[in-house]
């Protein structure tokens, strides 16, 4: 849909900024200095006001806006390349001719503003208006009555060569009008496009459009942008070379859809009449590795001419689908201000088994069809040496998620024994305890004519002589005779401790325990 565009906007913006880059016969012109942008905006400068209270999407930034605030520069036309052949001379160009050969000769004209060069020899040729081929076919025709080398003489060899091509470049003046950031006249160069217009014009607004952007040249338009391809697809074919007067005009946005959760890229879209949750989803580069395909949920606002019918004035719909490939091809037509919230899939294992405590390799494990708790101590690279093995604890999770606790002996289900050597479920946990757990170190004192006295772990089988040996042995002072050692009673609720006296030889050193 074109748009009329008030002619009387233009001149007021021209009579309040006065234009110096105007071309002149003898040279190009200068862009004008043109203030940029210093540094990208955050996020929060592309929320959507009428998105601000939607759950999922209050803090979702607009597509696309963000990459007009980067320096315009970066976007300005390559000016060290050739001229494409379909370049349109106007005044201000710089034209380069150049023969050589039999004839040598360089010519650096400039065209008029009657849109004219003078060639010495040749006379006034008019230039206004052909393309870089058409020039050189009719500069071609014109030099060639005047210098007879160029045309092919006996045999086709031609003796003089000639080569049209351009120097410096006209710039052009454009205007940017409608819904962007610094609407007004620019004097870009000649080789310029609508998307260096839009860079250098800070780009659409929140409220301007980025898919129907407008090339208005002579009343007419001349092209529709849609800027989703370039940002989408790097696709620059909607893209179109100004001219000398030209409008990019950038209409109100259209409907806007939100969708967050498991895409690569949430955010507020821009979506054309009819356009679906396909390409919905395609715009944010589709799904994560996560994603729920086989529900997605829609918050929608009930239409303005629809509600009327109904109390409230939201729908929420679910939408089910059978592949992730029929979620991504959906042709389910999207409605402005939708919200497509695509939740992420369960943490819950399908497959797993695990196992803590005294085992080599403690962790979590495939559950292999028919798996046991033998098998699964295997895998863990065995006990180690200090585990206990009169029992073991397997945790099991029902599938209300409730944990249910079996206890079975550890030695037996290594053995193979059925009873003990336990099938393994989904989600089954071992753990193997440390002997330790069950018989806890036990302490002994020792105290007067000893070099060393202190407490002292008590070991299987240790005697009292083996204490003293730890002990540092016993002093110059010190008697093997009348020993005490005193005993915490567990017979007799009454007593405390017993205290009895033992003897032992002048080399207690070597007294080996009575069996």
């Amino acid at each position: 849909m074109g748009y009329n565009v008030d002619s009387t906007q233009i001149m007021q913006y021209e009579a309040a900024h006065h234009d110096t880059g105007t071309a002149s016969g003898t040279a190009a012109p200068r862009p004008a200095n043109i203030e940029t942008p210093s540094a990208p905006l955050p996020p929060s400068h592309y929320f959507v006001p009428a998105f601000a209270n939607r759950p999922g999407a209050e803090s979702l930034p607009a597509f696309g806006y963000n990459v007009f605030t980067y320096s315009p520069t970066t976007f300005q036309p390559a000016l060290n390349v050739p001229t494409p052949v379909n370049y349109v001379v106007g005044p201000g160009d710089e034209i380069v001719i150049s023969l050589w050969g039999e004839t040598q000769l360089v010519q650096n004209l400039f065209v008029s503003k009657n849109g004219d060069i003078y060639i010495p020899n040749v006379g006034l040729v008019s230039v206004n208006g052909l393309t870089m081929s058409q020039l050189r076919d009719k500069l071609y025709n014109r030099l060639s009555k005047v210098y007879s080398s160029l045309r092919p003489g006996t045999g086709g060899i031609t003796a003089t060569h000639l080569n049209v091509s351009t120097g410096r470049l006209r710039s052009v003046k454009i205007y940017v009008l409608g819904d962007v950031r610094k609407p007004g006249g620019y004097t870009l160069p000649a080789l310029s496009s609508a998307f260096t217009a839009l860079y250098y014009s800070g780009g659409p607004t929140i409220n301007g459009t980025l898919r129907d952007v407008e090339v208005v040249r002579d009343g007419n338009v001349v092209a529709h942008i849609d800027l989703y391809k370039y940002l989408v697809d790097g696709n620059q074919s909607d893209d179109v070379r100004l001219n000398d007067g030209d409008i990019v005009f950038v209409p109100p946005v259209g409907e806007r859809v939100a969708v967050t959760g498991s895409v690569l890229r949430p955010a507020i879209y821009e979506l054309k009449k009819g356009e679906t949750l396909g390409d919905l989803l395609k715009y944010a580069s589709g799904l994560t590795f996560n994603a729920y395909y086989q529900t997605i949920y829609i918050n929608r606002i009930i239409p303005p001419s629809e509600r009327s019918r109904y109390r409230n004035n939201i729908f929420n719909i679910d939408l089910d689908f059978s592949s992730p490939g029929a979620l991504l091809g959906s042709g389910y037509v999207m409605e402005d201000g939708d919200v497509v919230n695509i939740h992420a899939i369960n943490n819950l294992p399908q497959n797993l088994v695990s196992i803590s405590g005294q085992v080599g390799q403690p962790g979590a494990y495939e559950l292999a069809g028919g798996m046991t708790v033998k098998e699964l101590i295997a895998d863990a690279d065995s006990t180690l040496p200090d585990a206990f093995i009169g029992r073991a604890i397997l945790f099991r999770t029902r599938p209300s998620g409730r944990k249910q606790m079996l206890s079975f002996n550890l030695g037996r289900a290594l053995a193979g024994d059925p009873s003990d050597n336990l099938a393994l479920l989904n989600r089954d946990s071992i753990h193997v305890f440390r002997d330790s757990t069950f018989f806890p170190t036990r302490w002994v004192q020792i105290f007067g004519d000893v070099r060393r006295p202190g407490k002292y772990p008590r070991y299987d089988d240790m005697t009292l002589s083996d204490l003293i040996v730890q002990a540092g042995g016993l002093t110059d002072s010190a008697t093997t005779e009348d020993i005490e050692v005193a005993r915490i009673d567990t017979v007799n609720s009454n007593v405390y401790a017993t205290t009895y006296t033992v003897n032992l030889p002048q080399d207690y050193w070597s007294v080996t325990p009575k069996n």
